[in-house]
């Protein structure tokens, strides 16, 4: 189970306001990094049981490992990432295309795999978010399982 991620973005307060809007939640102040933000899963008092959470840190904010416990450092904003993430909105495709048109970030619906559909949401055009309806959501969790995958890509697990 995977309980938090943490992403990049120019302005870290306002992508936090952007993610909690997909949610349906709200963003609150990242003490332990200044400037970072931290948006809980699910209702906005309780969160979603799991604590499911997405951390917002400014473009260029790196992680390193300190001689007790992870150390932040501000350097330059990357303009692509290796990662993404994944994540589910109780809103339409519709809304959610809105709010990044809105924000004058590109979106565009796909297809992943055989079985199901996300939006791609980019972050300052630059971070992906893949944003999941309802609808999608249902067909990912239709698809997503290791014997699904192996079946439609045609691969087997790596020996242990």
């Amino acid at each position: 189970m995977l309980f938090h991620a943490s992403i990049p973005a120019a302005d870290a307060a306002h992508t936090a306001k952007i993610i909690a809007e997909l949610w349906g939640a709200q963003a609150l102040p990242f003490p332990p990094f200044p400037g970072c933000y931290l948006v809980f899963a699910g209702d906005r008092l309780t969160g979603d049981g799991r604590g499911t959470a997405i951390e917002i840190y400014p473009a260029g904010h790196v992680l390193h490992a300190g001689p007790e416990m992870v150390v932040a450092e501000q350097g330059e904003a990357a303009q692509a990432s290796e990662t993404h993430i994944a994540i589910g909105t109780s809103l339409d495709e519709a809304a959610v295309h809105a709010i990044a048109a809105r924000e004058g970030w590109k979106s565009l619906t796909c297809w992943r795999g055989p079985a199901f559909q996300v939006v791609e949401f980019w972050v300052d055009n630059r971070f992906m978010i893949e944003v999941l309806t309802p609808r999608m959501q249902a067909d990912y969790l239709a698809f997503m399982t290791p014997a699904n995958w192996g079946a439609a890509f045609g691969v087997a697990p790596l020996a242990a």
